[in-house]
C-alpha cells in the first residue's frame, strides 16, 4: 500500500514537473529563445509532454532553423528522409542501397534505413554517422549533400562519436592546407 502511494506521488509529481517544464518553454520561445523553440519542436515530434503533433513539430523546428538552430535544421532533414522513405515503394522492401563505395557493396532494406532514421532522430552518434557518410557519398535513395553530410558528422561529433570528430578534424586539415 505504501509503496503504491509512493508511485502515486511520483507520477503526479513528474506530470507537474513535464507541465511546469512546457509552460517554461512556451515562456521562453515567446521571448525568442531558440533552444527552446527546438525543444518545443522536439516535445511535439516525440509526444513528451504534449500530444504528439507532427505539424506543430515542424513549425516550431522550421522557426527555430530561421533563428540558426543546427539541430532543428537536422530535425527537419530527418523528418524530410523519413517522409521520403515513407513514400517510397518496391516490390521486395528493398530501396535501396546498392552501391559500391571503395569496393564495398552495401545493400540495406527499406526497415533498415528507417531504423537508422529513427536512431538518428534519437540522437544515436552512431546513427548520425551512418546518414552522414550516406550522404557524403550519395548512397540512393540519398543524393550525395556536403551540407548535410557536414550538418550530421557535426551532430554525430556532439553526441560522442570520435569517428565523426576524426572525419571532422580531417576535413579541417585538408581545407587549411
Amino acid at each position: 500500500m505504501l509503496r503504491a502511494i509512493f508511485i502515486t506521488i511520483f507520477i503526479l509529481s513528474a506530470l507537474l514537473f513535464g507541465e511546469c517544464k512546457l509552460k517554461e518553454l512556451m515562456q521562453k520561445a515567446k521571448s525568442g529563445d531558440v533552444e527552446a523553440i527546438y525543444q518545443l519542436g522536439y516535445s511535439y515530434e516525440n509526444g513528451l509532454g504534449v500530444q504528439a503533433d507532427k505539424k506543430k513539430a515542424i513549425a516550431f523546428y522550421k522557426k527555430a532553423a530561421q533563428l540558426g538552430s543546427d539541430d532543428a535544421k537536422l530535425s527537419l532533414e530527418l523528418i524530410d528522409l523519413d517522409d521520403d522513405l515513407q513514400r517510397a515503394k518496391s516490390l521486395s522492401n528493398k530501396v535501396v542501397i546498392n552501391k559500391k563505395i571503395r569496393g564495398l557493396t552495401t545493400v540495406l532494406t527499406k526497415s533498415d534505413l528507417k531504423a537508422i532514421i529513427k536512431d538518428a532522430k534519437k540522437g544515436d552518434k552512431e546513427a548520425l554517422f551512418a546518414l552522414a557518410v550516406m550522404y557524403e557519398n550519395g548512397v540512393s535513395p540519398l543524393k550525395q549533400d556536403d551540407k548535410k553530410a557536414l550538418l550530421l558528422f557535426r551532430k554525430a561529433a556532439k553526441a560522442g562519436s570520435k569517428k565523426a570528430l576524426n572525419v571532422l578534424n580531417l576535413r579541417a586539415s585538408l581545407k587549411s592546407e
